[in-house]
């Protein structure tokens, strides 16, 4: 929050949070950098300061907690240009974590967008589960997805008999 709130003031008011910024703001998890991502509507002026990449965007910002941020699914559709495979699937399952889309949602968004990262955006949508409460479970469960084992099962729930739960396992 402080981070969106430092580039709010350091940019004009058509600017908003975007890539790896907007996913720290949405409460996901992705790679720690010291630098702040933003973006500006194509044909307005990026300016440089440091610390801070600014983006050319046609992306329709949407309020969170007061500030212009990129949605959850254009959020990971602009880290997918910034981030490998694997930082994007822990993205992408933070983001169904927080609520802020599901599966579902993320792999119709990639489905249709168009441009950069577009692929690997798809690829890493298709691996995106519920239930995944860390990223060193992601981690697992993809190591054995991409060697070619079976996947993991991930939020397993065991109930009694009147339905109250009585253990919950991670995978």
């Amino acid at each position: 929050l402080t981070e969106a709130r430092a580039i709010k003031r350091a940019l004009p008011d058509h600017a908003f949070v975007s890539h790896l910024t907007a996913a720290r703001l949405l409460g996901a998890v992705v790679p720690h950098t010291s630098r702040l991502h933003a973006s500006v509507p194509r044909g307005h002026h990026r300016s440089s300061r440091e610390h801070l990449v600014v983006h050319s965007s046609t992306r329709d910002p949407v309020d969170f907690r007061g500030l212009r941020v990129t949605s959850a699914i254009d959020t990971f559709l602009d880290c997918a240009t910034l981030l490998d495979l694997v930082d994007l699937v822990i993205l992408g399952d933070s983001l169904v974590k927080k609520r802020r889309t599901t599966p579902e949602q993320l792999h119709a968004g990639c489905a249709a967008a168009r441009g950069r990262g577009v692929r690997r955006a798809r690829k890493a949508a298709a691996l995106v589960r519920s239930g995944v409460d860390s990223p060193m479970e992601t981690r697992a469960r993809l190591l054995r997805v991409l060697s070619g084992l079976p996947e993991l099962e991930t939020d397993i729930r065991f109930y009694d008999d009147q339905g109250n739960l009585q253990r919950r396992l991670d995978a």
